[in-house]
């Protein structure tokens, strides 16, 4: 990790591992209060390291594949893929408690770091979800997705029992690979 406040002198400060990477990592995320940042790479696993340059201890593993009470959401993924899915783009929400991650096989997870489960997991695009992002950092409610079936699509986490989506932005001829909020909850770029 670096130091990059002042952009012409980077401080190196502290190195962190992740022992289940696959090929190389994938996406990384600052949490709100750059107390923690989440890792990751193809694999379901998203490691938490504490940024204190003091904290020496090995990062937290999550397992978004976690469904709580040691259950596991990887079965819809074998059934349509055949295998364990892997984690192209995270996100924290603005209040840091949750994470959200575009997946292999065109699905979306929402995952409590308190409560160590995900919440929910639908398979919204038709290929890999490459970005996501939280619309508002004062509610986890609305998030976006991008995908390589280049549709950018909304949704809102009350309503996402069904796997529809709130709307739907089509038009694009490239897959998508990185999307961010405006902040106001209403616009992305």
């Amino acid at each position: 990790m670096y130091d990059t406040s002042n952009p012409y002198k980077w401080r190196y400060y502290k190195t962190v591992e992740y022992p289940f990477g696959q090929w190389t990592l994938t996406d990384a995320s600052l949490s709100p209060d750059n107390k923690y940042l989440a890792y990751t790479s193809i694999r379901s696993t998203v490691c938490l390291a504490p940024t204190d340059p003091n904290d020496l201890g090995d990062p937290y593993n999550l397992d978004l594949s976690d469904m709580g009470n040691g259950r596991t959401n990887n079965l819809g993924y074998r059934a349509r893929f055949g295998g364990s899915f892997g984690i192209w783009s995270i996100r924290f929400s603005g209040d840091g408690r949750e994470l959200v991650a575009g997946t292999t096989g065109g699905s979306i997870v929402v995952y409590d770091i308190e409560s160590r489960r995900s919440l929910h997991r639908i398979f919204g695009h038709d290929e890999d979800v490459n970005a996501v992002c939280f619309a508002d950092s004062s509610s986890p409610h609305i998030l976006y997705s991008g995908s390589d079936d280049t549709t950018l699509k909304v949704w809102d986490t009350r309503s996402m029992g069904d796997s529809r989506e709130a709307g739907a932005f089509v038009g694009h001829i490239e897959g998508l690979t990185y999307i961010d909020s405006k902040g106001d909850g209403r616009k992305c770029q």
